[in-house]
């Protein structure tokens, strides 16, 4: 017990020297490598750093960090080994806007984006309840189109790699308890296959969870359904059925329950809001697996009530002639990068000086994914 203690005295003591030189460091980057952004409010305190050391620690040692994206499994992470073997690209994306690394102005517009889609997504929703009776509008095509416009259902994020356009999204997507549906440039994404997976997804605000889809495919294998006809108000009422007859706008439709209540046909219980993100748009054009890609999204942007996010390195006319809101990210500044990259190798236990840090920033031109990844793979090697 006394070694341990020992052991244990003179890690604190490495991570407090550790952390006073982290403070210098950054500290003397803002004040005179990015002076002209720098204010008096921006000075790191050896507490407020400590703090944020620990915050990161705790959520990442404890297993309590999570990726919302729908097409890759959440690996859970581990305090027996020296390095943990997950990316730490996607372990560490933020989990909120205040944690994002880059443009605070950036990530705002983004956050106040969604967030307003959301509010308005819920008033439309909130429309449709009427004291204890739920229904639902039967828009037709005009008026569905009007409501997916005035929501504006899509945003365009721009900005050089590693600029953290991802990440943001991510924070926002998971601050507003989004699922994110990631479709990025390794998958195909013609026309075809791209209406095959969202284009009547995109006309619910919600996506049933991976749960709920195993069950509905059980419950279809194990016995068919036969189709019934629908009960309404009225024939309740009247203990009569219903008869076909082509539904008017703005009509109400209701399903009758076991316990004698009425429900709306489209409820989806435990059912999880979802975002389409498409990522580096701007090289669809490079790919022949990839023809016809924008004529698909133009569709969906009509049609979607899910939000649509679009990741692209640069602006060209393409993007431009889609009409949608847009917003730019700037590099990360060099004092971000090499703070969030030494407290994440604090944390994942990997030995590496704050000159090195700065010499692989500026080897990669302040991409943080390309610093993130360089030490992952010195991690991985030296923990060999």
């Amino acid at each position: 017990d006394r070694s341990k203690s020992v052991l244990l005295a003179i890690i604190d003591k490495y991570i407090e020297s550790e952390l006073s030189t982290l403070v210098d460091t950054y500290n003397y980057i803002c004040r005179k490598m990015e002076a002209n952004q720098f204010s008096n409010q921006q000075v790191l305190t050896i507490d407020n750093l400590r703090k944020e050391f620990n915050m990161l620690m705790s959520s990442h040692t404890s297993g309590t960090a999570s990726n919302n994206v729908k097409n890759e499994s959440n690996v859970s992470h581990t305090t027996n080994k020296t390095y943990n073997s997950s990316m730490l690209t996607v372990k560490y994306r933020p989990l909120s806007t205040k944690d994002f690394a880059g443009s605070e102005y950036s990530v705002n517009v983004l956050f106040n984006w969604l967030k307003e889609f959301t509010q308005k997504k819920n008033e439309f929703e909130a429309k449709k309840d009427d004291d204890d009776w739920i229904w639902e509008y039967d828009l037709d095509e005009e008026d569905n189109e009007q409501y997916v416009l005035e929501n504006n259902n899509t945003m365009l994020v721009t900005g050089p790699s590693g600029s953290g356009k991802t990440s943001a999204i991510f924070a926002c997507a998971t601050q507003l308890g989004y699922d994110v549906i990631e479709i990025h440039a390794g998958q195909m994404r013609s026309k075809t296959k791209i209406l095959q997976m969202f284009g009547e997804a995109t006309q619910s605000h919600r996506l049933p969870t991976t749960q709920q889809q195993q069950q509905q495919q059980r419950a279809s294998n194990i016995t068919p359904k036969k189709n019934k006809r629908k009960r309404t108000v009225a024939n309740v009422k009247k203990g009569g059925t219903n008869k076909s007859s082509k539904k008017k706008k703005g009509s109400k439709k209701y399903m009758h329950d076991n316990k004698n209540n009425f429900a709306p046909q489209s409820a989806k219980k435990n059912s999880s809001l979802s975002l389409i993100l498409f990522e580096e748009v701007d090289q669809m054009n490079y790919f022949e697996e990839d023809k016809g890609f924008f004529d698909a999204l133009k569709k969906l942007i009509k049609t979607s009530k899910r939000p649509i996010v679009l990741t692209a390195n640069k602006m060209n006319a393409t993007l431009e002639n889609l009409g949608v809101k847009s917003q730019y990210f700037p590099q990360m500044k060099l004092s971000k990068i090499v703070l969030k990259t030494k407290l994440i190798s604090l944390v994942e236990k990997i030995r590496i000086d704050v000159v090195d840090i700065i010499n692989a920033s500026r080897l990669y031109n302040n991409d943080i994914r390309k610093v993130l990844l360089a030490l992952h793979f010195w991690g991985s090697s030296s923990s060999k």
